[in-house]
Order: structure tokens, then C-alpha cells, then sequence
């Protein structure tokens, strides 16, 4: 066989779908997002906390118009008893273009833009109950995504980077999710696996890399998450928010807000 054969052979070779043959089953690239959020999974192996920089790219189809913002999260688990769906409190800061502020205590949601001078103040039972205008309601339901959500392989099932892709369609009609597309770390998975054979293996990894959510009208919100911590402990002031001297207190109502 000539050199230019042996190329051809070895590029067909290379082209085949080998990537596709070593994907695990879709169950346990799911187990790997459910599990480490479940009220019963072992201590050891359960995310409690994490923490991590995101880069947001949100696209408005009315407008034709794209927007670019980044900055940082903190979400914290409160489970005061062995309940399957926690409090959940979390702060998501907005820092470019302009600063934004969603804090929330578990009780309590804030949303503050410091550039119109006014801070809406909502009941975070309320804003769960419509999934409104939350930019972590997929991020706080991790634990029950099978029970929320009809899960898929994404296509490609793979990034070029080998990590898995899940294409996710609500159970119940919403305005804000029509379809919902995640990246799934693939050492997350790996580790998912190990912990099955033995309890003691490692510590959680946080599954999610990015999402993307898209919208009944098409509009589409692009997450990418770098730098992701978990379980380093957080201080409850970090979900706390003080209102700023002068700075007007509104209902979601008031600021003709529907949620």
C-alpha cells in the first residue's frame, strides 16, 4: 500500500463515529446533574454550595439585537430537614456592561439596578410559582430535571471538547423555557460513575458547563460558566440585601413587572 493510500485509510479511520460508540448511557449523563443536588445522597458527595463566573450572550429576536454580560454566582442549599426540593438562596451579579443585582435569602428575591435608582422586591414562593424572570430556575431544579423535563441527546451529543450535550423540553407549556439545551462536564459524569461502585470515591463535581434557554418567540440566552467552585462554604450575608439609602423599594407590580 502507497503512502497516499495509507493517508486515505488512515483518515476514514479516524472519521468514524468512535466518539459516538464510547458515549455512556443518557441515564447516567443525567444521574451525574440529579444526583449530586438529591437530599438522598450521601453527605460527602452532595453539593451544598457552588460558586462561579458566567459569561451571558442573550439574543432578542423582535429586536434583532444581541446582548453580551457577564459576572459572578453564588447559590447555597438550605436543608433544614431531608427534604427532596431545599431552600435555595442565591446572589447573581451582573457586572458588564452595567451592574445588576439578584440576591436572594430563600424567602425573599431582590432584583436591584442601581442605574434607575430602584430595587423590586418579590416573595421567592411567588416568583417559583410563575418561573418568571429567574435566571437560575433550571440551576435550583437540578435535583428533579427528569420530573420537570423530557431529557434527550442533543445533537451533536458531544462538544468538541468530549464533554455531553442534553436537549431538554418542559413537561408543562412555559413562557420562559421551550427548549433548554445543557453541556454536561464529562469529568462529572466520569466521577458519577466511579461513586456508583464506591460511596467513597470523590468529591462532587458540578455537572453543568452551559446551557442554553430558549424561548416560545425564539429568544435565546447563551450561559457559560468558568471558574466553578463547589462546597467552599458561604457567608449568609452573601444572600442578605440592604436596601440603599434613597433607593426606591417596588412591587413587581408597581415596576409593571408580571411576576
Amino acid at each position: 500500500m502507497n503512502r497516499f493510500l495509507m493517508l486515505i485509510v488512515l483518515i476514514l479511520v479516524w472519521a468514524l463515529p468512535q466518539a459516538e460508540a464510547a458515549l455512556p448511557v443518557l441515564g447516567e449523563v443525567v444521574a451525574a446533574v440529579q444526583t449530586p443536588f438529591r437530599s438522598d445522597t450521601p453527605a460527602p458527595l452532595r453539593i451544598r454550595d457552588y460558586r462561579a463566573d458566567f459569561v451571558q450572550e442573550s439574543r432578542i429576536v423582535s429586536l434583532n439585537r444581541m446582548q453580551q454580560a457577564s459576572g459572578k454566582v453564588v447559590v447555597a442549599f438550605d436543608r433544614q430537614e431531608a427534604e427532596d426540593s431545599p431552600e435555595v438562596l442565591f446572589r447573581w451579579e451582573y457586572l458588564e456592561p452595567s451592574r445588576q443585582l439578584i440576591v436572594s435569602d430563600g424567602t425573599t428575591v431582590w432584583v436591584y439596578v442601581p442605574e434607575n435608582n430602584q430595587v423590586i422586591r418579590t416573595l421567592a414562593a411567588d416568583l417559583a410559582r410563575n418561573r418568571e424572570n429567574d435566571p437560575m430556575t433550571f440551576l435550583t431544579g437540578l435535583s428533579r430535571l427528569t420530573r420537570d423535563f423530557n431529557v434527550r441527546w442533543a445533537e451533536p451529543k458531544l462538544t468538541e471538547e468530549g464533554h455531553y450535550r442534553l436537549e431538554l423540553q418542559p413537561r408543562q407549556e412555559s413562557a420562559l423555557v421551550a427548549r433548554l439545551l445543557m453541556t454536561i462536564d464529562q469529568q462529572a459524569v466520569a466521577t458519577g460513575q466511579r461513586q456508583a461502585q464506591d460511596a467513597a470515591a470523590q468529591r462532587p463535581v458540578f455537572p453543568v458547563l452551559a446551557a442554553t434557554i430558549i424561548d416560545l418567540n425564539g429568544n435565546r440566552s447563551d450561559i457559560h460558566f468558568e471558574h466553578i467552585r463547589v462546597n467552599t462554604g458561604t457567608d449568609p450575608q452573601t444572600f442578605v440585601f440592604q436596601v440603599p439609602e434613597g433607593v426606591d423599594v417596588m412591587s413587581p407590580a408597581d415596576a409593571g413587572l408580571n411576576f
